[in-house]
């Protein structure tokens, strides 16, 4: 990832491969990274007709894939065709947790790259989560991009439970009702044990 350009411009290094280039120019309040949220502007991929901008780099190679300048706008949680995970994030009690990310992963580890980032739940917990082929794919929830340790006091869900279960995605499927369980990770106390005053 890498922030456009005042002039609309961007330069991103990678190693030598297959790539699909996409880019947002937000139009909503909220960070500049993540997902893209409803009124944002969505360039290059995947457009309305699900095509792509597919760019081959070899070793050593500079590509510039010249003016994009065709654009829709997102419209939120509505998935209309393609393929994709639906459902709701809950606590333990079943209550509808908003602002988390859905992240569906290739392996069961879930310690590759994410396959693919839903936009943060709604207020009923909804999400949809966008995929680029069909597939196994495994459901982790956190509230931060990145790795790393979760913060204290927020939420952290597997689907699945404690040992995560793939959910199967065919060709053209919208799977729905994928409802993910989450639970809250306590803080830790502040302070220590108070040591009593020597006497002397």
């Amino acid at each position: 990832a890498a922030p456009l350009l005042p002039s609309g411009g961007f330069q991103i290094e990678v190693p030598p491969g297959s790539y699909y280039l996409g880019a947002v120019v937000r139009q909503s309040p909220g960070p500049a990274m993540g997902p893209p949220r409803e009124g944002d502007l969505v360039f290059m991929t995947p457009d309305r007709l699900d095509q792509g901008l597919l760019v081959d780099i070899g070793p050593g190679e500079k590509v510039d894939v010249g003016v994009r300048n065709l654009s829709w706008s997102y419209q939120g949680m509505t998935v209309d065709g393609g393929l994709a995970v639906t459902g709701r994030v809950l606590d333990r009690r079943g209550e509808p947790v908003s602002g988390l990310l859905v992240f569906g992963f290739g392996d069961p580890e879930m310690s590759q790259r994410p396959l693919a980032v839903s936009q943060r739940t709604d207020s009923d917990g909804r999400y949809a989560l966008r995929l680029a082929r069909p597939g196994q794919v495994y459901l982790r929830v956190r509230e931060n991009y990145g790795g790393g340790t979760p913060a204290e006091g927020g939420y952290m869900g597997v689907y699945g439970g404690q040992m995560a279960v793939p959910v199967p995605v065919s060709e053209d499927q919208v799977v729905e009702g994928t409802d993910i369980t989450v639970f809250k990770i306590p803080q830790r106390k502040s302070g220590g044990m108070k040591m009593r005053p020597s006497v002397q």
